[in-house]
């Protein structure tokens, strides 16, 4: 699984690190009546650091599937006991669920997972290239990423490795630039592998829309093409720029910004436009968050969908995958399911195809 690049801890629950702290409190247990301190000390952190693994779990899996879908929408979840196949635009499984997980289809091919092993498919479900990597994402200008020994690089569509594994995580190409990293580092490089800005920072995004978020000193701001900053390091965390618009986080709120750095909702009341969370624009709308729900915005700040969702992705080809409850399902740009929820996840249509997985009671 690709790590977040830069996350050092949960932004979910937000867990302090210092030993002896709980929620920032110093936290002492009373013993058991009657018991010794020492044993009653262990039993009750044992229990405590056993429920904090599992939230952070279940958190992290939540997160990394808004992550993902505010920079290159390349969702992930854990599915225990399903499998993934591919629906087409009336909900009809048209490629079996057999897949241990699968991802979208770009450029006619589609990761797919087996046995352990990523390879890819074509849309009758053949496999055009052999399940042989530890992960692989999908292609991007005749390129994916793929994962062998632990490391990073870029296959063609034979399988081969045109930029060798080397780096520790990776983005998709975006108008013949990616953003790599290697240890603390990210940096850019072009199609043949080589560096294209004389410069490297804590974190970056690819480019989009002629410009990338970057990270150094702990903030976030944008640089254009040479390397310049056009807009300063001055964000918690920013985003992908799509149709105009990213979404950047300043004093723990989300709100959107222009590449002429105007807020989004300039002039409006101070809590107008900001979000608990905010992923990018897509087709006119983007998802967002309020008070523990999903809805869509457009760019005027004007609610076309509903806060009703557990969790929102991006529109593409003009369907959403959204979740509530447990399941998964798609709705259209009114807000209207056009498949209903019923699957443990379900990924985005693209090329008019959509990865979902199906639960396995076996």
């Amino acid at each position: 699984m690709k790590l977040l690049p830069g996350a050092l801890r949960c932004p979910a629950c937000g867990q302090p690190s210092a030993e002896g702290q709980w929620g920032g409190q110093p936290f002492t247990p009373a013993p058991a009546q009657g018991a010794p301190v020492g044993k009653s000390l262990a039993l009750v952190f044992g229990i405590l650091g056993g429920l904090l693994i599992l939230v952070l779990v279940v958190a992290a899996a939540g997160l990394f599937v808004y992550y993902r879908s505010r920079t290159q929408n390349k969702p992930l979840v854990a599915r225990p006991k399903s499998k993934t196949g591919f629906i087409d635009r009336t909900g009809t499984l048209v490629i079996d669920a057999k897949f241990d997980d699968a991802r979208s289809f770009a450029e006619q091919l589609a990761p797919v997972e087996i046995n352990g092993k990523w390879g890819y498919i074509d849309k009758s479900g053949a496999i055009v290239i052999a399940p042989q990597f530890e992960e692989a994402w999908s292609f991007s200008g005749g390129l994916a990423e793929a994962q062998r020994g632990g490391k990073w690089g870029y296959i063609n569509k034979t399988g081969t490795f045109v930029i060798q594994p080397a780096f520790d995580s990776t983005f998709a190409f975006n108008q013949g630039v990616a953003a790599v990293k290697v240890g603390a580092r990210s940096s850019f490089i072009d199609r043949q592998g080589k560096p294209t800005i004389d410069r490297q920072f804590e974190s970056a995004h690819s480019f989009s829309e002629g410009l990338a978020s970057v990270k150094e000193g702990g903030r976030w701001g944008f640089i254009n093409r040479r390397g310049k900053y056009v807009i300063d390091l001055e964000f918690e965390d920013a985003g992908l720029f799509k149709e105009g618009w990213a979404p950047v986080k300043k004093e723990g709120k989300w709100f959107y910004i222009d590449p002429g750095r105007i807020e989004m909702y300039r002039g409006m009341e101070p809590d107008i436009g900001k979000y608990d969370e905010a992923g990018r624009f897509s087709e006119g709308l983007a998802p967002v968050k309020q008070r523990n729900k999903w809805g869509y915005v457009d760019n005027k700040h004007l609610t076309q969908i509903r806060y009703k969702f557990d969790l929102a992705l991006p529109f593409r080809d003009g369907f959403a995958n959204v979740k509530q409850g447990s399941k998964w399902g798609y709705i259209d740009r009114t807000g209207t399911y056009v498949i209903k929820t019923q699957f443990e996840f379900a990924g985005a249509f693209s090329e008019g195809l959509a990865p979902v997985a199906i639960g396995n009671s076996n």
